[in-house]
């Protein structure tokens, strides 16, 4: 009895093993596509509650939309909470053309500058099942067809990293 109770919340992919062999030391920034566009400079966040699209990257993606409306959150900047500009849902698939998922995300859209294109935070790791090894600077995810396994891309890392750090060096008090 116990064992089918714990089956129900399993999905038929969560047997899949996923194992790290390759060692890193940054954080994971990943490439992904979302709404058919392949996107770099992708912050896995495994800290944060919240997805996040940048209003710029919104832009670059050309998509005729109407956000939704979005409450206020606390944590991402120095200001005591930042109102984004609204809510959209786009798809967002991680591997190849032979293994890769595809979800539809629910992302907060803000209009401030960072290195990043978007943050994926806890959401997205839940949804798409992803393991994330920060040591490693890799995400896997369980799919019908084995793990697919999402390197961290190094170069766009220490290209975020410094983005970052010249646009806190601009920044009035810091």
């Amino acid at each position: 009895m116990r064992d089918h109770a714990r089956s129900e919340f399993m999905t038929k992919w969560s047997e899949v093993p996923l194992t790290f062999s390759q060692r890193r030391r940054y954080p994971v920034v990943v490439k992904d596509t979302m709404h058919n566009i392949y996107m770099g400079g992708v912050l896995v966040d495994g800290g944060s509650s919240i997805n996040l699209l940048f209003a710029d990257e919104l832009d670059a993606l050309q998509i005729p939309s109407t956000l939704k409306p979005s409450p206020s959150f606390f944590g991402i900047t120095n200001y005591s909470s930042v109102k984004p500009l609204g809510q959209i849902e786009l798809s967002v698939t991680f591997g190849l053309p032979n293994n890769f998922m595809t979800e539809r995300v629910l992302f907060d859209v803000v209009d401030f500058g960072t290195a990043y294109n978007a943050i994926l935070g806890r959401p997205v790791l839940v949804q798409f099942m992803v393991i994330a090894h920060y040591a490693y600077q890799a995400i896997k995810i369980p799919s019908s067809k084995g793990a697919i396994t999402i390197l961290g891309n190094q170069k766009a890392t220490l290209h975020c990293d410094k983005r970052n750090l010249d646009m806190v060096e601009l920044i009035p008090g810091s």
